[in-house]
């Protein structure tokens, strides 16, 4: 005896999302001891509303490349 075979489910409903970053505001930076840094969130704009999905952050003095070279670590 064959087990029969199940239904497939329905598929999702299509939907438009968007990506995007907040405005960037000032934070302290561990390794420079400043505040230098900047660091801002990662919104997710959906039909339901907006939701945080992450963070970036970077800093003015610690990801610059010296003078054309890589960055400092």
């Amino acid at each position: 005896m064959k087990p029969r075979p199940r239904p497939l489910p329905a598929p999702f409903p299509s939907a438009t999302v968007y990506v995007t970053t907040s405005r960037p505001r000032a934070d302290w930076c561990p390794d420079c001891k400043a505040w230098t840094r900047f660091a801002g969130d990662v919104l997710l704009l959906a039909e339901d509303g907006v939701s945080v999905v992450g963070t970036y952050n970077g800093c003015e003095i610690c990801d610059e490349p010296a003078e054309g070279g890589a960055p400092r670590a």
